[in-house]
C-alpha cells in the first residue's frame, strides 16, 4: 500500500460514520480486494490516482452523511465495472457466436440442407468464399478492431477485409474490392464446378459486419429526426447504396454488439426496420453477446435516483448539441436518461449517471471521469 492510499483509508475510516470500527475494517478489506482486482485499472485516472484516491474525494462533494451513506451503498452494491479482460474474453467469442452462425445460415439456405450439419456447411467450398465476401468495420474507437483483428488470424479472416472506421472514402473502397478479387482467386474450387467459379468472379462483398463493444441507446447508431435516418449504421448503408458494385444487389447487414442493453437493442431494431421497409434487397441481424436487462436501470424506486437529480451533485456546463441528441437537455440521469450504472475500463460511457462519469474540470467530479469522444 502507497501513502496516498493509506491517506484515502484514514479518511475514509472518518467518512464512514455511520459504521462501528469492525464493520469499517471489513469494508476496507474489500474495497482494497476490488481496486485491484478491477477499479485500479481504470484508464482515464489521472496521474498517481487509484480507485480509492478517487472514491474519497468523491465521497467528500456530497453535502452531509445521510448522502454519502446512499452513494457509498450505492457503489458497494450497484455498480458493474466491465474490465478489459472481459471484453477481450467478448471479443474472442465474436466469430464462434456471431460470425459463425451467420454464414452457416446463409451456406445451409443456399444448399438446402439442414442448419445443424455445423462441420458439413463449413466445410463446404462456398464458405470460404462467403467468409473472404464478408467486410468487417467499426463502429467507434472503442470497438477494439485491433483485438478484433488479432484475435481472427486463425479464422482465416484478412487484414485487408477489416476497416476501424464505418465511413470509407472512394480510394479505400477500391482497396477494399482490389484485395477482395486477389483474395476471391486464391480460394481452390473443383474445376467442373461452375457456380463456384461464378461465385469467385462476383468482386462484390456480400455481408457487412458492423461491430463495437458497448452501447446503452442505440442512438448514437441509428436513429430519425425530421424523417431522416441519421447515426453511424445509417451512414454505413448510404455508403453501400451510393456506390453499386461495392456490394452485391441482395446483402446482409449484421450489427454485433459485445454489450448492450435491452433498450438499445429494441431501439436498433425499431429504426433498422423503418429503414430498410423500402430496401428488399437489405436483410439485418442484430448480435448481442451481453446483454445488459432493464433491470439494471436505476428507478425512482431507488434512494440513489433523488439524490441524482439533486443540483448540488450536478453542472449544467457539461451540456452541449451533442448531448442534446439524446432527447434530453439534462444529463443527470445521463446521455438519453438510460440512468445506468456501468463503468468500461477505457471509459463511462455518458449513458451512466452522471455522478459516476463527471469531467475532471467540472463543478462536481466524477468517481470514474470519463474523456469525451464523438465520432
Amino acid at each position: 500500500m502507497n501513502i496516498n492510499e493509506e491517506i484515502a483509508e484514514a479518511i475514509l475510516k472518518q467518512t464512514l460514520l455511520w459504521m462501528n470500527e469492525s464493520s469499517i475494517a471489513n469494508e476496507l478489506k474489500e474495497l482494497r480486494a476490488i481496486a485491484q482486482y478491477k477499479y485500479d485499472n481504470y484508464q482515464n485516472f489521472s496521474i498517481g490516482m487509484r480507485f480509492l484516491e478517487s472514491f474519497v474525494i468523491w465521497l467528500d462533494q456530497f453535502n452531509n452523511d445521510n448522502d454519502k451513506k446512499i452513494s457509498y451503498d450505492f457503489i458497494t452494491s450497484k455498480l458493474i465495472y466491465i474490465s478489459r479482460q472481459e471484453i477481450l474474453h467478448l471479443v474472442s467469442l465474436i466469430y464462434y457466436k456471431s460470425i459463425l452462425p451467420v454464414l452457416i445460415d446463409i451456406v445451409a439456405d443456399r444448399n438446402k440442407k439442414p442448419k445443424y450439419l455445423i462441420n458439413q456447411h463449413i466445410s463446404d467450398p462456398y464458405f470460404k468464399i462467403l467468409l473472404r465476401k464478408c467486410l468487417f468495420m467499426g463502429l467507434s474507437d472503442g470497438s477494439m478492431m485491433g483485438d478484433f483483428r488479432r484475435e481472427n488470424k486463425k479464422n482465416s479472416i484478412s487484414h485487408e477485409q477489416i476497416c476501424s472506421i464505418y465511413y470509407i472514402n472512394r480510394d479505400k473502397r477500391l482497396d477494399l474490392q482490389k484485395e477482395l478479387k486477389k483474395g476471391l482467386l486464391e480460394i481452390p474450387v473443383e474445376e467442373n464446378d461452375l457456380k463456384l467459379k461464378r461465385e469467385k468472379k462476383r468482386n462484390r462483398f456480400e455481408v457487412l459486419f458492423l461491430l463495437d463493444d458497448f452501447t446503452a441507446s442505440g442512438k448514437s447508431f441509428i436513429d430519425k429526426k425530421k424523417r431522416r435516418f441519421k447515426g453511424k449504421i445509417a451512414k454505413s448503408i448510404k455508403v453501400i447504396e451510393k456506390n453499386k458494385g461495392f456490394f452485391q444487389r441482395k446483402y446482409l447487414v449484421v450489427i454485433v454488439l459485445c454489450i448492450a442493453t435491452n433498450k438499445a437493442r429494441r431501439h436498433i431494431d425499431k429504426y433498422m426496420r423503418e429503414l430498410l421497409k423500402r430496401k428488399p434487397n437489405v436483410e439485418y441481424r442484430i448480435e448481442v453477446l451481453q446483454i445488459l436487462e432493464d433491470n439494471i436501470t436505476i428507478t425512482d424506486s431507488e434512494k440513489i435516483y433523488d439524490l441524482i437529480l439533486k443540483d448540488d451533485y450536478y453542472d449544467p456546463a457539461v451540456q452541449s448539441e451533442h448531448t442534446d441528441k439524446g432527447g434530453s437537455q439534462i444529463l443527470k440521469l445521463g446521455f438519453a436518461e438510460c440512468a445506468i450504472p456501468v463503468i468500461l475500463n477505457h471509459n463511462t460511457p455518458n449513458n451512466s449517471i452522471f455522478i459516476l462519469w463527471s469531467y475532471d474540470y467540472l463543478k462536481f467530479k466524477g468517481l470514474f471521469p470519463r474523456i469525451t469522444r464523438h465520432g
